[in-house]
C-alpha cells in the first residue's frame, strides 16, 4: 500500500504547470486582426501580452479568436486551459462557455504546451 502511496505522490509530483500568456485583445472586425487595446485579467490596460506572462496550473496555454458583441469588436484571448474531469477544456467547451456570454464567429483555436507558446 505504501508503495502505490509513494508511486502515486511521484506522478502528480512530475506534472507540473507550464507559463501562458493571460490577456485580452480587441481590435476591430478585419482580417488580419490586429489589436488596438491589450487588458490583462482583470482587465486592465497592458502594453502586450508578454507582461501577463502566467505560471498555470496544468500543462496547456490556449488562445482563440471571436467576434465580442459587448465590445462590438474582435477579441483574442490567450490563456491556461483548464481540465475537467479526464480532460483538458475542448474547442466545444469554451465556444459554448464564450457564447453563453454573447461571443460568436470562433476562429484560431490554438492549444500548446510550452512557456509562452499562446503568444501570436
Amino acid at each position: 500500500m505504501l508503495i502505490f502511496v509513494v508511486l502515486v505522490s511521484a506522478l502528480f509530483t512530475l506534472t507540473e504547470g507550464v507559463s501562458c500568456l493571460e490577456c485580452r485583445q480587441f481590435g476591430p472586425v478585419a482580417d488580419p486582426f490586429v489589436p488596438s487595446v491589450i487588458k490583462n485579467e482583470d482587465l486592465e490596460n497592458v502594453g502586450s501580452c508578454e507582461e501577463t506572462l502566467k505560471e498555470c496550473t496544468y500543462e496547456k496555454c490556449y488562445s482563440i479568436q471571436y467576434f465580442n458583441e459587448t465590445a462590438k469588436a474582435q477579441a483574442q484571448i490567450h490563456g491556461c486551459l483548464g481540465k475537467g474531469w479526464f480532460s483538458y477544456h475542448s474547442l466545444r467547451t469554451m465556444r459554448w462557455y464564450l457564447g453563453s456570454r454573447g461571443a460568436s464567429n470562433f476562429k484560431k483555436w490554438k492549444t500548446c504546451s510550452e512557456d509562452g507558446c499562446n503568444a501570436d
